[in-house]
């Protein structure tokens, strides 16, 4: 058994009830560890959903295997619950922290309850976006001590030292904690002003870095913020509207670091906008440039920030992929979701990054409570003519404290205690409306996937077709053999 550490840091496990793996490194938790580090606290982070050799599956087995992943979930008998169970034993901790969207609330609060199970005196705390929306509900389960609540970094180092000098949570800003049998909520804690003054997020102590790909550590933020008001996003109540970038010198330096001890084929930006500021794009390019870094990388943005300077721009600096919110094919749909884009500024952005042969990624969304069949086929019919690399299906959710999660209750579609196990966008259950039946909306989710599931594997089969596309994909998955077998099985099926 090792050496007994201050604090655990654990995404819990959600993709591995699908039978799926997730690539993401759970950034937020490493950024967590980095500053807990850098005050002298013992941290590790387990990310639980990592495993070599799972089956490669699309949204549509997804949705397929939504029954069995309830089940799952629920069953600490299953082969997930154990092997997480063996890891938290190996790490033993002082203090755990659990990070959730929600998505995963379900999970974090079994994950909970199998840690009280080994240790009923272990300090819990919660964090992440689900926590800081309803950290109430949170507490309530009796199983977290400690909700950290929005931006977390400098929240968790006064946490740690109450906890440790064994000292009142009341002058700590930005949590939600019992005390004395009630809940108390304590002030919201400013926003981080420099960015760059945090430490770059702690690879080095994911517990489980064998199961890991290079690519997994690639994942990066420029910025945090977001200025839109899209009815489906709570990202505001996390970060507010407020946009802070980090300084392009800075990134570049995690960007080398990276390169130096993963070595990965590409780097991802997670920013909302990455292309929202201009000047900062502008001299992050200009860097790589000087710098002489070959490297290649993915960003998300919005169509109304993408043009033609900016797609020459990135793409001389080795931006292979734009990822875009397109969302609908319906220019009502499109006004009523607050996207404040038209479908010709999506067309022009998807056309100007072909002309520059930059890759593009679109996300899009069905399910509104005021959708119709027809609105939802413009949808479908849109993604076809725009023909990205990869398209996304999602199903619209409304998390809560959204304008969605709003409407949705307005229109009655919601229960005063949701399960929000069943949040998440390919959840077969979020398709929530008075207009269709329930008969209905599966009948179309699963057109829907169809249509979109043959229009990526169209995509992929070309990629195959490429010896140097194929090339770069089985050096990106070279040590996991398995998955390459079973995704190329999965892109050859009919």
């Amino acid at each position: 058994m090792r050496k007994k550490i201050d604090i655990l840091l654990i995404d819990p496990p959600w993709y591995r009830f699908f039978g799926q793996q997730s690539s993401l490194k759970p950034l937020g938790l490493c950024s967590l560890a980095a500053i807990l580090e850098q005050n002298g606290f013992n941290a590790l982070v387990y990310k639980t959903d990592g495993r070599p050799g799972e089956e490669f599956l699309e949204a549509v087995n997804t949705t397929r295997k939504y029954r069995n992943y309830l089940k799952r979930m629920d069953d600490f008998n299953d082969s997930v619950w154990r092997d997480v169970e063996k890891n938290i034993l190996d790490h033993p901790a002082s203090i755990i922290g659990i990070g959730m969207v929600t998505a995963k609330y379900r999970s974090a609060v079994n994950l909970a309850k199998l840690i009280r199970k080994n240790n009923p005196k272990v300090k819990i705390i919660a964090g992440g976006s689900h926590p800081t929306l309803c950290p109430e509900e949170v507490l309530k389960t009796k199983l977290f001590d400690v909700v950290v609540k929005g931006e977390g970094e400098r929240t968790i180092v006064d946490v740690m030292n109450a906890f440790n000098k064994e000292k009142s949570f009341s002058e700590i800003a930005g949590i939600s904690y019992w005390d004395k049998g009630k809940i108390k909520h304590n002030p919201d804690r400013e926003l981080i002003n420099d960015l760059d003054s945090l430490p770059v997020p702690a690879n080095h102590l994911l517990i489980n870095q064998q199961t890991m790909l290079p690519d997994d550590f690639s994942y990066l933020m420029a910025s945090r913020g977001c200025p839109y008001h899209c009815i489906f996003c709570a990202a505001y109540k996390i970060w507010t509207r407020r946009v802070r970038f980090r300084k392009p010198e800075n990134i570049i330096e995690e960007i080398k670091q990276i390169k130096r001890k993963y070595n990965p084929v590409y780097f991802h930006f997670q920013d909302d906008s990455f292309t929202l500021d201009r000047k900062f794009v502008f001299k992050f390019c200009q860097l790589i440039k000087n710098e002489k870094l070959k490297i290649r990388w993915v960003c998300e943005t919005r169509a109304d920030l993408i043009d033609e300077e900016i797609a020459k721009k990135i793409k001389k600096a080795g931006c292979f992929k734009v990822v875009l919110g397109a969302e609908s094919g319906n220019e009502e749909i499109l006004r009523k979701i607050k996207k404040h884009v038209t479908s010709d500024q999506i067309r022009k952005a998807v056309a100007v990054c072909k002309k520059n042969h930059i890759e593009t990624s679109l996300f899009f969304m069905i399910g509104f409570p005021w959708e119709t069949e027809k609105e939802i086929m413009d949808t479908v019919n849109f993604m076809e003519e725009l023909d990205p690399q990869y398209a996304v299906f999602s199903v619209a959710t409304p998390y809560p404290e959204t304008e969605l999660y709003r409407e949705c209750q307005k229109q009655g579609l919601l229960t005063k205690e949701p399960d929000w196990g069943k949040f998440f966008h390919q959840s077969p259950e979020m398709f929530l409306t008075n207009k269709m039946s329930a008969k209905q909306t599966k009948k179309l989710i699963e057109m829907v996937e169809e249509k979109f599931c043959r229009h990526n594997k169209k995509k992929h089969r070309l990629k195959l077709l490429n010896p140097f596309r194929m090339f770069r994909e089985v050096k990106r998955i070279y040590r996991q053999p398995k998955e390459v077998l079973s995704k190329v099985k999965y892109i050859l099926s009919k």
